[in-house]
């Protein structure tokens, strides 16, 4: 199996008669990531931008249908917002959330990613700690 590149995967499969995979299924398959899901309330992926293209095989939708298959939610960090980012939805993730918390130039966003990246990943982490409590608290 090769992972899928463009132009080059359809020559080696009309030539060579090889199979295709994807890129991110690859990865994952050797990782183990799906054993990582199995101790997991949460999956947090990300890309630079999302938008209406990331539906069409990017890796946060690769992330995403392991983690649906798993049951697990699915949220999406990114440096922006693009046209469409709501397409996502449809392929397993749950909501996006934007690693700006502030009006930024991207230079300026590249150059405070770090801490734009925690700082996104602790209000997801919030976010998912109220929930989750209050879905414990209306079960019981």
């Amino acid at each position: 199996m090769l992972p899928i590149a463009d132009g080059l995967g359809a020559g080696l499969v009309a030539f060579l008669g090889t199979a295709l995979q994807r890129g991110v299924d690859l990865i994952c398959d050797s990782i183990g990531f799906d054993k990582y899901l199995e101790g997991s309330d949460l999956v947090i992926t990300g890309e630079g931008q999302i938008d209406y293209q990331t539906a069409y095989g990017k890796t946060v939708v690769g992330i995403a249908r392991r983690a649906k298959a798993a049951g697990k939610p699915v949220i999406a960090i990114c440096g922006e917002l693009g046209q469409g980012y709501n397409e996502v939805y449809k392929y397993g993730i749950d909501t996006v959330m934007s690693i700006l918390p502030r009006c930024m130039n991207r230079i300026e966003a590249m150059r405070e990613a770090r801490e734009l990246v925690q700082d996104a990943t602790e209000r997801i982490i919030r976010l998912f700690c109220i929930s989750h409590s209050q879905s414990k608290a209306i079960r019981r």
